[in-house]
């Protein structure tokens, strides 16, 4: 199972164009921040005195969210490869068993998940703190703790998706889908609580992914918010409307979605997925 988990990790990071389309998502973010977005912020919000480091904080979690997705995703290529090129029945022919087989891949898109978000992660904290918006020890192992489990989660929901196209060009019209639309999933291109449709938020809060998302909203936003509310709150708006706004709290009804709740919930999906997966992976290669 390691020399998998080294081959599809190798794979990976040698086809330079699957861990480009992998950032895709991230790069079109950024563009539309730039270009729309971050006006947009900046218009409703430049009474509150550190707007910039809010808005580039609440910018990284999102794109760190959205990042250990679309990277576990892109590491699944090999899944569909293998598949295509019938390399996965020599491997169902070899001594090691279906569920070593699947958790060599799961754990590639795992490992290429948490390395890659990570990475972003720190570069989006250099230039928080280089904007006046550093963050704490503690901060940091929170963000990484959460990025761990959000990544393993990712990768047993994607491999289960993963596991049933069987070519190419399904896998790419796939990704491009999840490309373009993950964004709005994660309450990146329209915040969560700023005016879309019930129905919409709805689906947002149900999507496991988006709760990584919220989580590291909570973390990163944290002392931005503090300090923007404690001593400059503008009148009429206070630190929760604005963080329900930005999607950084969210309700189920009327009941506040705890941190803690929306941890368990974040497992409760990692240990579903993770049992199909290996269901799934049992019934792969018989035919």
């Amino acid at each position: 199972m390691t020399a998998l988990l080294k081959r599809n990790n190798l794979l990976f990071f040698k086809n330079k164009a699957n861990v480009f389309f992998s950032f895709l998502g991230v790069i079109i973010v950024l563009l539309l921040f730039i270009l729309f977005l971050g006006n947009s912020f900046s218009s409703n919000f430049t009474n509150l005195p550190n707007w910039r480091e809010l808005k580039f904080s609440w910018l990284t979690a999102g794109i760190v969210s959205m990042a250990s997705f679309t990277t576990a995703l892109g590491a699944f290529n090999t899944v569909v490869a293998d598949k295509e090129k019938k390399l996965n029945k020599g491997f169902y022919a070899s001594p090691i068993t279906r569920g070593e087989i699947m958790t060599g891949y799961i754990l590639n898109g795992f490992v290429v998940s948490i390395l890659m978000s990570g990475l972003l992660f720190i570069i989006m904290a250099i230039y928080l703190a280089i904007i006046g918006s550093p963050m704490g020890f503690l901060s940091y192992l929170q963000v990484f703790g959460i990025l761990l489990i959000s990544s393993l989660m990712n990768t047993t929901v994607l491999f289960f998706v993963i596991s049933f196209i069987k070519s190419d060009s399904v896998y790419s019209t796939i990704t491009a889908i999840i490309g373009t639309t993950i964004g709005f999933l994660l309450g990146i291109y329209f915040p969560i609580g700023g005016g879309i449709p019930v129905a919409v938020q709805t689906i947002i809060k149900l999507f496991p992914p988006s709760h990584s998302a919220i989580l590291l909203r909570q973390i990163i936003m944290e002392e931005p918010i503090r300090y923007a509310f404690t001593y400059h709150g503008p009148e009429g708006l206070s630190a929760t409307r604005f963080e329900e706004i930005m999607g950084v709290i969210i309700y189920g009804g009327d009941r506040l979605i705890t941190p803690w709740m929306s941890i368990g919930y974040i497992l409760i999906a990692l240990v579903i997925f993770g049992v199909l997966s290996f269901l799934r992976a049992k019934s792969m290669g018989r035919r």
